[in-house]
């Protein structure tokens, strides 16, 4: 498959729609969307929301869609300003301290995505070349965000193999199955809520070790939500919160799911709206009391893990962008 099918005209055609699009507000951060004249980038760069059609209209795998549309309604979502929620609060609106051209960058993403894009190239080996990046960057990848021996190992192995993978080795499936297992048997080291950043890459070293053919492009949108949470769990370290605080929002919010559970199902709207108001209430009240130190720490590790993650979202799309512009175009 041959991206834009080799046409410099589809391509150019492609990203003037999308444009339009853009300045007239009709751009929403959501994933295979199209409805009502707004989509998401992929939704109104074919009009349709089915990344099948994107692949058959334009020639670009739609493996590699999900890694362009995950980080653009994720860096579109962290700027957005969020309502508090008294079980972890939100991170304030971030546009007071990212710069202009940041804000720039991120909102012309889907539009330097297309034209990174050279015609006619083979797209096939960008979601295993992402994936490496996101492991093996020096400022940004998996291996800088942990120091555990053991876990470095892991991933050490885990790139391994995908480079294998990346310059035409066949590795058998159980390669692969004995990493996820190393993965796994790594992983019961941490309590299952921990919020250590050495966890979340045990996770992710898992969650990686698939082929790419076989996970097709499923690898790659996993490993990059599985980065995002690694990223948590560097914030989590920094700002104080800890597997203990975790466990305890957790069960406020048992409590909190518990009583809205407990209204009647029959009963009439009025009455549900009520009950509601009254279990919010009394779950405000709680953490606003009783749990107000573990809420103080939970804005600042939210507030540390969207400022984080802001800075992983600009340097995964230009490394996306720099791997595509990198793409073979056969003769």
């Amino acid at each position: 498959m041959q991206a834009f099918h080799n046409d410099a005209e589809l391509k150019s055609v492609t990203i003037e729609r999308l444009r339009q699009h853009m300045e007239a507000g009709e751009l929403v951060p959501q994933h295979r969307f199209w409805e009502g004249g707004k989509g998401s980038p992929a939704g109104c760069s074919v009009h349709d929301a089915d990344p099948l059609v994107y692949e058959s209209k334009l020639g670009i795998a739609r493996m590699v869609l999900p890694l362009m549309e995950h980080l653009y309604s994720f860096s579109q979502l962290l700027l957005k300003p969020q309502e508090g929620n008294w079980l972890l609060p939100r991170a304030r609106n971030l546009l007071g301290w990212v710069q202009p051209e940041q804000l720039l960058a991120s909102k012309r993403f889907p539009i330097d995505w297309l034209e990174a894009i050279p015609v006619g190239a083979d797209l096939s080996g960008v979601c295993t070349q992402f994936v490496l990046w996101l492991f093996t960057d020096a400022c940004h990848g998996v291996l800088s965000m942990t120091t555990n021996t053991r876990v470095r190992e892991l991933v050490g192995k885990v790139v391994e193999a995908h480079r294998g993978t990346a310059a035409g080795a066949q590795l058998p499936d159980k390669h692969w199955a004995a990493l996820r297992s190393h993965a796994l048997a790594l992983r019961e080291a941490w309590a299952q809520m921990s919020v250590s950043a050495e966890a979340r890459a045990a996770e992710v070293a898992g969650t990686a070790s698939w082929p790419q053919k076989q996970g097709g492009g499923r690898v790659a949108e996993e490993t990059l939500s599985g980065w995002w949470r690694v990223a948590e769990g560097q914030a989590a370290a920094a700002s104080g919160w800890t597997d203990a605080d975790q466990q305890e929002i957790h069960r406020a919010a048992d409590g909190l799911r518990s009583a809205l559970e407990a209204i009647p199902v029959g009963a009439d709207k009025a009455t549900i709206a009520v009950a509601r108001d009254a279990a919010f209430a009394a779950s405000k009240h709680h953490m606003q009391t009783e749990l107000a130190d573990l809420s103080a720490r939970g804005a600042a590790y939210t507030e540390e893990t969207a400022k984080r993650q802001w800075s992983l979202i600009g340097a995964g799309e230009q490394a996306l962008l720099r791997i595509l512009r990198a793409a073979p175009v056969p003769a």
